[in-house]
């Protein structure tokens, strides 16, 4: 399965916001690794070090369009057959605590 490289625009992100405080960077660089294939909303929407653009209009809009686009892209895959599921999205259930601590439900089989 061809994997298509996202990891060098969340690195800019993370490097953008944490560090340099550079927010419509930021922004940018988030949109270039959701239309690389980046796909973990959940994770955008807790993850800590994104605290500083949570509140922006641009990141909310972001967060809002690519959560339609990645139901869509779930939904066809659902309603494809088995032969055309080649790559399965998964989001997992968290929540956030207090002093960045996540809870995250598991259990084991």
């Amino acid at each position: 399965m061809l994997r298509k490289n996202y990891d060098s625009e969340l690195a800019e992100l993370n490097e953008n916001v944490t560090r340099m405080g550079k927010l419509s960077e930021s922004v940018e660089a988030l949109r270039k690794a959701f239309e690389l294939g980046y796909t973990a909303i959940g994770h955008v929407e807790h993850d800590d070090d994104l605290d500083a653009v949570r509140e922006r209009e641009d990141f909310k809009e972001l967060v809002s369009t690519y959560r339609e686009i990645i139901a869509e892209r779930i939904s066809e895959f659902q309603k494809g057959s088995d032969e055309a599921k080649e790559k399965t999205i998964s989001e997992i259930a968290i929540t956030r605590k207090s002093g960045g601590i996540f809870e995250v439900p598991c259990s084991v089989n």
